[in-house]
């Protein structure tokens, strides 16, 4: 009950004045069956920035950054970035909010987009976020996200999926340690039928199905390029005998010239 506020205490020593600051962190989300859901209110220096705030409504981890301009922070000033999160809307259990992965720095890192990544490989013509180079039926858009090579093929294996006792649906898939690109996303989807495939937390409106997704948790971190993350897929609205689950991806498409 009440609030949560994490405060994380600084002090400028770069010897000048700091105007601008790039904050980053990664939003986390646990017991996403939950009815309420707590959102970060995100402060630099003592003004909220709102293009930091997260959710856990859609009960998926999110990075959130943004160059924070407009400061005043003298060298030898201290100065704070703070997370405050009430319990949530509308009513019934909490789901939980965390932080992680917290970054402050003076500029932004350099832009990495999808373009960047490929380039790194030789996949001759077939550089698309849906081309398939290695033939293995897996694009390039996904083994990105993976942390997998675009030039190799990969077993069926990659995907290990359990199903539980109590109507919900386990899946194990790699997910990189390195950066995601910028114009990439990636998100969990789930059908009834293998035609009609819904959001995390969207119903399905003919047969009144529901399904969440838990925040993935690493289980396995020992190869260099990715972990092996698992996340539980649970019917919380609803009734039925068949569940799939799938991995999304999708790359936003450049500004227009």
């Amino acid at each position: 009950t009440g609030t949560l506020t994490v405060t994380l205490t600084l002090q400028n020593g770069t010897g000048g004045v700091i105007d601008r600051l790039y904050v980053s962190y990664l939003g986390r989300a646990e017991r996403t069956d939950q009815g309420r859901s707590p959102e970060w209110k995100v402060e630099v220096d003592g003004s909220e920035v709102a293009e930091l705030a997260y959710s856990t409504e859609g009960g998926a981890d999110a990075y959130r950054s943004f160059l924070v301009t407009g400061l005043n922070i003298a060298d030898g000033g201290v100065f704070t970035i703070t997370w405050e999160s009430e319990r949530g809307e509308p009513s019934g259990g909490s789901k939980q909010i965390g932080i992680a992965d917290v970054l402050v720095a003076l500029d932004a890192p350099p832009t990495v987009n999808f373009a960047d990544w490929i380039a790194d490989f030789e996949v001759g013509e077939l550089t698309g976020f849906a081309d398939n180079p290695a033939g293995d039926g897996i694009p390039s858009g996904l083994k990105h996200v993976f942390g997998l090579n675009p030039e190799e093929s990969y077993p069926d294996s990659v995907f290990l999926a359990t199903e539980a006792e109590d109507g919900s649906l386990t899946i194990v898939h790699p997910l990189t340690k390195g950066a995601i690109a910028d114009d990439v996303e990636w998100f969990y989807q789930w059908t009834l039928d293998l035609e009609n495939w819904f959001a995390a937390g969207e119903q399905d409106p003919e047969s009144g199905v529901e399904v969440t997704f838990s925040a993935p948790a690493i289980i396995d971190g020992s190869d260099p390029d990715f972990n092996l993350v698992q996340t539980t897929a649970t019917v919380t609205g609803g009734e039925t005998s068949r569940l799939f689950v799938r991995v999304g991806t999708e790359q936003e498409s450049p500004p227009a010239e």
